[in-house]
């Protein structure tokens, strides 16, 4: 009994172990019909034994040669179908970052709300300032970060963003680069606003002729390049619905690069950003400010640097895309890097603003004045003379006329005395120097 049972297990190892294994491979799961004789090539070309699953999975050539062969005789569809299958034969991990996806996204939108919120606390209850341009277009950005947000998580990373294109259904890839395509649309009008919000807050506290006339040009500029990204997003591919449907093959279209056309429009982003930095420090050499109010200012206009550095990191991730065959994936880097950018802008933007509030409650932070006799003169949004003080400090200066000599000392009468009264104000986000302390008009 002993032997016919040695016998038994022999005849199993021999011949039933490699046919079972062969077909286990052949009849995945959900394996389309169109691989199956790519499978049966493979295994005659004999790369590997039907029974070792560690050649199967880790062989490049016996890899490459099923993938070619899949390819060749399968759609889109199928052969992403395949790989899926493959890998999960091969106990290959699942990478998932939507959770992470969705959490920094939440978090960014509201840290941005929150700024706007601030913003327009400090104008209407502590400042009492007029609302200006600058203000509504901030207002507008941030309106717009809430629908993105909400397509993010509902929408973009549930279709399967963050995830690779091979484990997901075709449905779930053509909603995903949909999802992405209106982000995208997002992304081109968030973006121009929030520099048109900062172009618009150095409108007001630069009013030289000169420095005008370069950031009203700014603006225009901004504006029209903003206007020709969303219509070179809409007409990039022909039809529209191509962009999110042209992935498998087996719809009729043609799209124009769309990676170079990103790469191009963050490229002149960066080169935006860049100038619109350059101007207030390039004019801040020239202010009468005491070395730590200037300091203080430059490092406040310098924040606007770090919407500079996330674009670079966002242009990075662009460049990857190029050659990408897995775009639920990669899209992953420049999604996350396109909403820190808006949400770090419109931070940038409600900066000037949130120090007012610093100030409010520690004063230290915008005590260095110079004792000259200059004061801040006060401007609204709309960069008018205040008519009203908006919630200065009184200060008494008490000056004697002094006599001309000494025997005037004896003379009788009453001695004269000049009380000016000073206003200085903490709302000095439009009012950090005097009129006179910058280029003239005509500069």
């Amino acid at each position: 009994m002993d032997v016919l049972h040695c016998l038994v297990l022999v005849f199993v190892s021999l011949f039933l172990v490699p046919t079972r294994a062969k077909d286990s491979f052949s009849n995945l799961p959900g394996l389309p019909s169109c691989a199956t004789p790519c499978i049966d090539a493979v295994f005659q070309a004999e790369l590997c034994p039907h029974t070792n699953q560690t050649c199967i999975c880790t062989n490049e050539q016996f890899q490459e040669t099923l993938r070619s062969c899949v390819a060749a005789n399968c759609t889109i569809p199928e052969t992403l179908t395949t790989q899926n299958a493959s890998l999960d034969y091969c106990d290959a991990p699942t990478r998932d970052r939507t959770e992470n996806y969705i959490v920094s996204s939440i978090t960014l939108a509201c840290i941005a709300g929150v700024f706007v919120v601030i913003r327009f606390a400090c104008k209407i209850f502590v400042g009492s300032l007029s609302l200006g341009l600058d203000d509504w277009l901030v207002l507008l950005a941030m309106i717009t970060v809430v629908p993105t947000t909400i397509i993010t998580v509902t929408g973009m990373t549930a279709s399967g963003l963050g995830k690779d294109i091979w484990t997901l259904t075709a449905d779930q890839i053509t909603n995903t680069l949909r999802y992405l395509w209106i982000t995208g649309l997002f992304y081109f009008i968030q973006s121009p606003l929030v520099k048109l919000a900062i172009i618009a807050f150095f409108l007001r506290i630069f009013p030289s002729q000169g420095v005008q006339r370069l950031l009203w040009a700014t603006f225009i500029l901004n504006t029209l390049w903003g206007f020709a990204c969303i219509l070179g997003l809409i007409f990039q591919c022909k039809p529209t619905s191509y962009f999110w449907t042209g992935w498998d093959g087996l719809h009729e279209g043609s799209c124009h690069n769309p990676s170079g056309g990103s790469w191009v429009n963050g490229s002149i982003s960066i080169a935006f950003d860049i100038w619109i930095l350059a101007i207030p420090l390039w004019q801040l050499r020239t202010l009468n400010l005491h070395w730590k109010k200037k300091a203080g200012v430059a490092v406040m206009f310098c924040v606007g640097a770090l919407v500079t550095i996330v674009s670079f990191l966002r242009l990075q991730a662009l460049v990857h895309l190029r050659e990408s065959s897995n775009p639920t994936w990669d899209f992953y880097d420049v999604s996350l890097w396109s909403t820190m950018e808006i949400c770090v802008g419109i931070m940038c933007a409600c900066f000037p603003t949130v120090r007012i509030l610093l100030i409010r409650l520690w004063p230290a932070l915008g005590s260095s004045v110079r004792s000259n006799g200059n004061h801040y003169q006060q401007y609204g949004s709309n960069n008018r003379p205040k008519t009203r003080e908006t919630g200065g400090r009184d200060i008494e200066l008490v000056v004697p006329n002094r006599p001309n000599s000494e025997e005037d000392n004896d003379t009788p009468g009453v001695d004269l005395q000049k009380t000016p009264t000073v206003h200085y104000s903490d709302n000095d986000e439009a009012s950090l120097v005097h009129r006179a302390d910058l280029p003239g008009r005509g500069t």
